[in-house]
């Protein structure tokens, strides 16, 4: 479940945050219908914020995940549905203010996302401009989401390698 739902918001996070120093990872089975995890809670730590990202695919199908990051002045916080619903919240504070609250479809952010990654990559075969996400990136959201893997492991935080 991580590596299939979970990975998009460790990679959103990594887009807001850049690469985390270090993960702790716990995974649990609570939908028997899948044979690996199905709820993972991950805290990645920063020089200055730590980051949890949390998913869990429920008896019902249903994906659930949440990205939190905290820092000393600012935080931010995705909470909802990942890409089969309708339910989806950010919210952002700075210095204990409110600055953005508000409702998302994960449906129809999947399907403008989507449709934007089709239409770069065409247009980078095309020559008409670059990929805005390389190969490497998505390499280094993948070390993220298997360094959760290997602190679940462990049952002891892990560093990222850079």
């Amino acid at each position: 479940m991580l590596l299939e739902y979970g990975s998009h918001l460790v990679d959103m996070m990594r887009a807001l945050l850049g690469e985390p120093r270090r993960v702790y990872a716990r995974f649990a089975r609570v939908n028997p219908s899948v044979s690996g995890e199905s709820l993972a809670h991950l805290t990645y730590e920063y020089p200055e914020a730590t980051a949890v990202v949390a998913a869990a695919w429920k008896n019902s199908g249903i994906t659930q995940g949440e990205v939190s990051i905290h820092g000393e002045r600012r935080e931010a916080v995705y909470e909802g549905t990942l890409t089969r619903g309708e339910e989806g919240r950010l919210r952002v504070s700075e210095g204990g203010r409110v600055i953005e609250d508000e409702a998302r479809s994960p449906y129809d952010d999947y399907v403008e996302s989507f449709y934007l990654l089709e239409r770069e990559a065409t247009g980078a075969m095309l020559g008409r401009e670059q990929v805005a996400q390389t190969a490497g990136e998505h390499l280094r959201t993948v070390i993220a989401t298997f360094a959760a893997y290997e602190s679940a492991r462990r049952g002891e935080p892990v560093d990222i390698g850079a």
